[in-house]
């Protein structure tokens, strides 16, 4: 017998010291470190089963990060960065706002969902770099590339005092926020929102652009409606000509007869269904315009809720952006989060959306924090798994009689 009864517990002495070291190696390397000036790093986890529909790759996808309990990071979130699956490969991010170990940030993914496969996305984020300063937003992996070419405006609507900015970099900020309440975060949906009463908008300065005459486009936004609103009408978002022209999307109980029903406004009126909008509640509501099909689609809370088929010829005139009123009907209620793209976004995007932004929690697991090994916590893993490769080259070598 090579091994004699009485060294077989040295043996498993031994085996397990390899192991313990090898489990600590595996997982400092289960990917490549950013930057060694990063001490800390976290895991995410993106379901897939949150992804839709089932078989799609979505590129350049704009993902909420929301995380509590976080430590090590600088005032602001200056020194938070973002990566791939292979740890190192930058991701551009925007931090909306990072306080009191409470995070949301937005980050430019590429989101896969193919039915035969069950693999998550998987992202890393990084921080603990006292020096790190925020990345300028025009930046490769500055806050403006979170968006991609389509996004003409994205309002976080966070900014609690002076005007609202545009995250992308077309510079459609305010010249006018006139609103009860500015950035609030008590009933925000995501970080900050701002409250409406009667008479009040937040007014963007028209810009090329803000007009689309009649090409494909979509609106949308996060809405906590209190009431119909003025005429029980309670204008979202607007941008109105003379004679009524433009676009619009508001709640219109007037002009769609039933309850707290949606209606857009883009070369032809469509209603959403009955109640669709859920008072002292928040939803989230798109609209899109597809040129190619000819088609208008009204979504609430990522569901699609009614179709259709109208030539758009009236997207583009020279008047001020509106959020919060049209026409004089003002909205009551909160706003949050407004986007305006020049393209039509699918069904499956928009679903995803609102499965990411309305429970980020279960959207995303994130890891508990891992640091970045010291010299001294290096030698440990070496010398671990050095004793049990010796203890094993040892213990197989010597005979023992019984």
């Amino acid at each position: 017998m090579i091994i004699k009864r009485r060294l077989k517990p040295y043996l498993l002495l031994a085996l397990a010291l390899f192991v313990v070291g090898a489990i600590m190696a595996e997982e400092v390397f289960a990917a490549d470190w950013f930057n060694e000036d990063w001490l800390y790093r976290r895991q995410i986890t993106i379901d897939h089963n949150q992804v839709v529909p089932p078989s799609t790759t979505y590129a350049d996808f704009p993902l909420l990060v929301f995380a509590t309990g976080l430590s090590n990071i600088n005032v602001n979130g200056t020194d938070i960065r973002f990566t791939a699956s292979d740890g190192v490969t930058e991701l551009p991010r925007g931090i909306e706002s990072y306080t009191g170990g409470t995070l949301y940030a937005w980050v430019k993914v590429t989101l896969t969902k193919d039915s035969s496969d069950s693999t998550d996305d998987v992202i890393y984020m990084y921080y603990g770099n006292p020096a790190a300063t925020e990345p300028a937003p025009g930046s490769t992996y500055g806050s403006e590339n979170v968006w991609d070419s389509n996004f003409m405006m994205v309002q976080h609507l966070n900014e609690t005092s002076g005007a609202h900015l545009d995250s992308t970099s077309n510079n459609n900020d305010s010249s006018t926020v006139n609103v009860t309440q500015q950035g609030q975060t008590g009933t925000a949906k995501i970080s900050g929102a701002d409250e409406f009463t009667t008479d009040q908008q937040i007014i963007i300065p028209d810009a090329v652009s803000l007009n689309f005459g009649g090409s494909s486009v979509t609106f949308s936004a996060w809405i906590y409606a209190r009431t119909l609103g003025e005429f029980s009408q309670g204008g979202i978002l607007s941008k109105r000509g003379t004679g009524g022209q433009g676009y619009r999307f508001e709640i219109d109980a007037s002009n769609c007869w039933v309850g707290s029903e949606l209606l857009a406004w883009y070369g032809g009126a469509l209603c959403s269904t009955a109640n669709a909008v859920t008072l002292n509640d928040w939803d989230y509501v798109v609209y899109s315009y597809d040129s190619v099909g000819d088609m208008s689609y009204i979504y609430v809370d990522g569901l699609q809720d009614n179709t259709l088929s109208s030539s758009s010829t009236n997207g583009d005139v020279t008047d001020n952006f509106l959020i919060g009123e049209w026409g004089g009907r003002s909205f009551d209620g909160f706003i949050d989060e407004v986007r305006i793209s020049n393209t039509n976004r699918s069904a499956g995007w928009i679903q995803t959306e609102f499965n990411n932004q309305n429970n980020p929690s279960s959207f995303l697991t994130i890891s508990e924090q891992v640091s970045i090994p010291t010299m001294t916590e290096w030698g440990m893993i070496i010398f671990i798994i050095l004793a049990g490769l010796g203890s094993i080259y040892y213990l197989r070598r010597k005979r023992i009689k019984v």
